[in-house]
């Protein structure tokens, strides 16, 4: 609570009350004791306020102050000199501090609904002892003592110490509210009543007043109740309490019932994504180096006018990319979002794509309250296809390879059994007298041919792994020792004794390189001999081999296009 005037309050009064004037006999009339006025804490005769209350007033409040001094035959009297302190805005005297005094008890009382301060001064009238001979010294004799005393008025008596915002669960009719009250300075707080709420948004059977139970362990009352709304909605809790002066006071509060609903990301990434915009579930690296994903984070606050109340408890979270530096944006810092208009937003980057295939894919953004988990929505993470600006460095055998060469040759769609490179454009092949490698090119992230099931994408890849490995597998078995050139005429790759009987019942011609019509699919008519033994099952009837079967990849191929991209292919 702020107090627009900040002085010393009138503790030290109350616990140092005793006023004593003049020192040793003998001092003259003259003397002035200016300063000589002690306040000793051994034996307070001077109390306020009252005992049991806090030494803090209210606004429209009013405290009673007792003061006695202990007489003595040098202590002629006590004025009490009373004024109120200075207006925080004018500077001049605060005209709205009423004193009112009965022999040497005093009543303050701030008749304004703001803060206010008072002093009480103390001037002690000194009487000087009676001459030898029983002669009188001189008259009384102002000497100037003076102790002063602070009054400090607050802005309310009562301590609102509960949540003024509260979730309210989307599908709940009766959702409960309850709001503790304390009262630090025991006014005898009676009861509260809800305003401003509609019947839509009240409980119907509200009775409006309701009357507080009082704690029985000192003067802090606890008092609780409960508010009910079908809605999210807001609205007013009003207080009215008595402050012991008959007179009813009124102190008022905004509650809020309040929804957030996730906007961004929103809704479901797999059977419905969506790339850009409000609702946006699918999120991608850019193709610059290094790549920065962005996630422009939002949520929806219900009712109007509540999203700023609500920010400074209220922390966004979204899922880690392991390998990619996360940073929120200024303003956002560990998720705290901003309020624009009836919105809260954040904005999260993470700079360079990871270095495993697994840190993409799905994750969760989580909004929380008040340190609570309140929602979860699920969104995916991709990285960009052709781009190539992946971690790895090099030195390649080859070009530096496409983020999708890097990306899937992690995952099982990667069916090599040699070493394996990328090799660029065009199509890809297996190289026997370039220490048998297989040479990826760009064919493999394409659409491939109809024998395959017409494979898109990771599919493709697969498939063309599987195929190069199967060249690679047959080949070393018929050349151990590296091919041989007078033991194959027609330079197809198939020993000339094993042209008849490595397929029996479908023997190839050893002097025709393509010995067979493309009945399997492979796309070049008639098919070589090389690729139709590749193509076909070596066991009889000799149908495809099914070296991979479509979609078993697809919940790791997280290019965009892709499989699990918006934009497919």
């Amino acid at each position: 609570m702020k107090h627009k005037h900040h002085m010393k309050t009138f503790l030290a009064v109350l616990f140092c009350g005793l006023l004593v004037c003049g020192q040793a006999f003998g001092i003259t009339p003259a003397e002035d004791l200016d300063g000589q006025l002690e306040i000793r804490p051994s034996s307070p005769t001077a109390s306020w306020p009252e005992s049991g209350q806090s030494n803090e007033l209210a606004p429209n409040y009013t405290a009673t102050i007792s003061v006695t001094v202990i007489e003595s035959e040098r202590v002629g009297g006590v004025n009490y000199t009373l004024s109120s302190g200075p207006d925080a805005t004018t500077g001049s005297s605060d005209t709205n501090v009423v004193w009112t005094e009965n022999g040497t008890t005093f009543s303050i009382t701030n008749t304004a609904a703001d803060t206010a301060s008072a002093t009480m001064t103390l001037t002690c009238i000194w009487s000087p002892e009676r001459g030898e001979g029983g002669g009188e010294g001189p008259g009384p004799e102002d000497i100037h003592g003076q102790a002063d005393a602070d009054v400090q008025l607050l802005d309310s008596v009562v301590d609102w110490d509960f949540d003024r915002t509260r979730q309210w669960a989307d599908g709940e009719k009766d959702l409960e509210f309850t709001i503790t009250v304390t009262d630090d300075n025991g006014f005898g707080l009676e009861r509260w009543q809800l305003t401003e709420f509609s019947a839509t948004e009240a409980d119907p059977s509200d009775p409006g007043w309701v009357f507080f139970p009082v704690a029985s362990d000192g003067p802090a009352w606890m008092m609780t109740s409960t508010v009910l709304s079908s809605n999210p909605s807001k609205g007013k809790v009003k207080m009215e309490y008595n402050d012991g002066s008959d007179e009813e006071r009124t102190s008022t509060e905004e509650i809020a019932f309040f929804l957030v609903e996730f906007i961004t990301p929103a809704g479901d990434p797999v059977n419905s994504p969506q790339s850009s915009g409000d609702g946006q579930n699918e999120f991608t690296f850019s193709t610059a180096s290094p790549g920065v994903l962005t996630l422009n984070i939002k949520g929806k606050v219900e009712p109007s006018g509540i999203a700023a109340s609500i920010v400074g408890d209220s922390i966004f979270e979204v899922g880690e990319i392991e390998g990619s530096t996360m940073e929120w944006a200024a303003g956002n810092e560990d998720g705290e979002p901003t309020a624009s208009g009836d919105d809260i937003v954040a904005t999260v980057t993470f700079t360079n794509l990871p270095a495993s295939n697994g840190a993409f894919g799905a994750k969760v953004a989580k909004y929380h309250y008040d340190g609570e988990e309140l929602l979860s929505q699920e969104y995916e993470v991709f990285f960009p296809k052709t781009a190539d600006n992946h971690p790895e460095l090099g030195p390649y055998l080859g070009p530096r390879p496409p983020n999708w060469y890097y990306y899937w040759s992690q995952t099982i769609a990667n069916n090599s059994n040699t070493t394996m490179i990328y090799d660029g454009p065009g199509r890809s092949t297996y190289d026997f007298f370039d220490n048998h490698r297989i040479k990826i090119r760009n064919d493999a992230s394409l659409t491939q041919i109809a024998a395959w099931g017409t494979p898109r994408g990771i599919d493709t890849f697969a498939w063309t792994t599987a195929h190069e490995a199967k060249h690679h597998t047959q080949l070393t078995g018929f050349w151990p020792n590296g091919w041989i050139a007078a033991e194959d005429d027609d330079i197809d790759w198939l020993p000339n004794n094993q042209e008849t009987t490595y397929m029996p019942g479908r023997a190839y011609d050893k002097s025709n390189a393509a010995t067979f019509p493309d009945t399997i699919g492979y796309g070049t008519d008639p098919i070589p001999d090389v690729e139709d033994i590749c193509m076909r099952s070596q066991t009889a009837p000799y149908n495809l081999d099914q070296l991979w079967n479509n979609g078993d990849a697809d919940d790791v191929d997280w290019a965009n296009p892709g499989k699990n991209s918006e934009t497919s292919y």
